[in-house]
């Protein structure tokens, strides 16, 4: 993991630091609710949710990242900034 650029290290460590700790919150929320006999209908909305949407959006973006790095050996943003150049140069 050493090896990986500075660009997709960043995201790796930012999963990893985020995306389990979401989770966990995720979940004592809904043992909360259960535990505490809240209609779930009343707090299904995108305030309850925003922890999945956040482990979504960082995996996403992890996986953006790993995959750019297997194919082009930088990450995306890098490789995305190094091909707008290619073409403007052209």
């Amino acid at each position: 993991m050493k090896k990986l650029p500075r660009e997709v290290y960043f995201f790796v460590v930012l999963w990893v630091l985020f995306a389990p700790i979401l989770a966990l919150y995720f979940a004592l929320q809904i043992v909360y609710v259960n535990m505490a006999h809240i209609d779930p209908a009343t707090v299904a909305n995108l305030a309850f949710l925003w922890p999945v949407v956040a482990i979504a959006a960082l995996s996403i973006l992890l996986l953006l990242e790993l995959t750019a790095y297997s194919k082009f050996k930088m990450g995306f943003f890098s490789a995305w900034i190094e091909l707008f150049f290619i073409s403007i140069g052209k």
